[in-house]
């Protein structure tokens, strides 16, 4: 499990203030616990939303400095989870709309005994025999399944293996992808998410040819309408 640590936030200190120290604010909330004001260093939180997404579990170590080391593969035991100061999940992370900068950050610490809904990230993983050997183009119609499953069993991200993909229209769809057992889909299992299409042949604007004879005709109908503009203006000169 990823560890992260932070600080309970001085309330006299001013966001904009933070943001200048790379500190970010943060708030930890949840169905059992009062909302909690936090500060993170923008680093560590970096590094551990890179990791983690809003999908996999973290555990916050409140006012415990920086002894705890991020621990990747440590499995999410009871007693893993026991020895946390607060097993949470990212659920919103406040973006600068101008420098994409870190603002503030929710954190959401979820009762682990109950299923939750959210939605995993799908990524795709090699290439596809299609794309590649015969030219198709890779098309990714869903980016995101909704899915059902307890806190403790939630993955990061499901990674799909493209090589089956070895002709033009082969599909990969909801039902083919592999996932835990412990994971239940709530999407369409029809649902297409990655297809291999034929590209798209560029359209020739049609040529028009113009034979010597309709280019004389051009040049002498420009002609005449200059020849009559002249004719209307002299004549104009002649009645005043």
């Amino acid at each position: 499990m990823l560890h992260l640590p932070v600080k309970t936030r001085n309330k006299n200190k001013k966001a904009k203030h933070l943001l200048q120290e790379e500190v970010i604010p943060a708030v930890v909330y949840g169905p059992k616990n009062p909302p909690k004001s936090l500060s993170v260093g923008y680093k560590s939180f970096y590094n551990t939303y890179k990791e983690a997404g809003e999908t996999t579990l973290i555990a916050l170590d409140i006012d415990k400095g920086d002894s705890k080391e991020n621990k990747e593969g440590e499995e999410v035991t009871q007693e893993v989870l026991s020895q946390a100061n607060n097993v949470v999940l990212i659920r919103e992370v406040q973006v600068h709309p101008v420098s994409g900068k870190f603002m503030h950050i929710d954190f959401y610490q979820l009762p682990l005994d109950k299923e939750i809904e959210l939605s995993i990230p799908v990524e795709s993983s090699g290439e596809a025999p299609a794309v590649k050997e015969l030219g198709g183009i890779l098309v990714q119609n869903l980016h995101e399944v909704n899915i059902k499953a307890l806190p403790t069993n939630l993955i990061h991200e499901i990674t799909v293996d493209l090589s089956g993909l070895k002709e033009m229209g082969n599909s990969i769809l909801v039902k083919d992808l592999i996932i835990p057992s412990n994971i239940e889909i709530l999407a369409d299992m029809e649902q297409t998410v990655f297809t291999v299409e034929q590209p798209r042949e560029e359209e020739e604007e049609p040529v028009v040819e113009t034979t010597e004879g309709e280019a004389i005709e051009s040049i002498k109908t420009e002609g005449e309408e200059e020849r009559e503009a002249r004719e209307k203006e002299e004549q104009a000169k002649s009645e005043e």
